[in-house]
């Protein structure tokens, strides 16, 4: 990620690729990464996890990398 369209790229539509849009919403507590409603060390784990498999869900400070500072901001909201 990120990929971008525009519908000015004639070879976007040649080539099946199609404009999306993918929203994702937190509700409650961010360090709730299990959606649980509670905060303990199963949601860190479950940070861990996927910080490990580099999903964008973990590049927690949204800088496009997943380095120790996403950690750092993971935990400061502990």
């Amino acid at each position: 990620y990120p990929f971008f369209y525009t519908k000015e790229n004639a070879l976007g539509q040649v080539l099946g690729y199609l404009p999306t849009l993918e929203m994702r919403v937190q509700v409650g507590d961010l360090a709730d990464w299990n959606g649980d409603a509670t905060v303990d060390i199963f949601d860190v784990l479950a940070f861990l996890a996927d910080f490990d498999a580099q999903s964008p869900d973990a590049d927690f400070n949204g800088d496009c990398s997943f380095d120790i500072f996403d950690i750092l901001e993971y935990l400061g909201h502990l």
